[in-house]
């Protein structure tokens, strides 16, 4: 599909600028990329159309995965803390009304991200496929 394409292109362009700036990029990148590249990494992978057994769209998420590893890879501790205390508790996930991810969830997650990447990658596939599951859309 086109757009799971597209999508994984604007990851490995997301992923490149973390890659030249995460650890000494121009002032204000810190923001851009807490505000900007981490929604993105979740917000692509959380929508309706995104079909985990779609081939395309499983390159998407690989690359989102990569990204967010490699987020973490430059800032350490400091992306873990901003994923547990400001952005995962606030993400809504496939509704139009909040669903707050449990504290335990979030947990799983930032160990997960600390693993190597090949590894994170297959628990956020796993997780996502769980997700679904627990919070299907609402065409559903």
């Amino acid at each position: 599909m086109l757009i799971f394409t597209a999508q994984k292109d604007c990851y490995s362009i997301l992923k490149k600028l973390v890659e030249l700036w995460g650890n000494n990029g121009p002032p204000d990148f810190d923001e851009f990329l807490y505000n900007q590249i981490v929604p993105a990494c979740f917000l692509g992978p959380l929508r309706e159309t995104f079909d985990l057994s779609d081939a395309q769209t499983l390159l998407a998420l690989n690359e989102a995965s990569a990204c967010l590893k490699l987020i973490y890879d430059q800032k350490g501790e400091e992306a873990i803390e901003f994923l547990q205390s400001q952005y995962l508790p606030r993400l809504d996930f496939r509704s139009n009304y909040f669903r707050p991810l449990p504290a335990p969830k979030i947990l799983e997650f930032c160990q997960a991200l600390r693993m190597e990447a090949k590894l994170f990658k297959q628990f956020l596939k796993v997780s996502l496929c769980l997700l679904f599951s627990i919070f299907p859309n609402k065409k559903t």
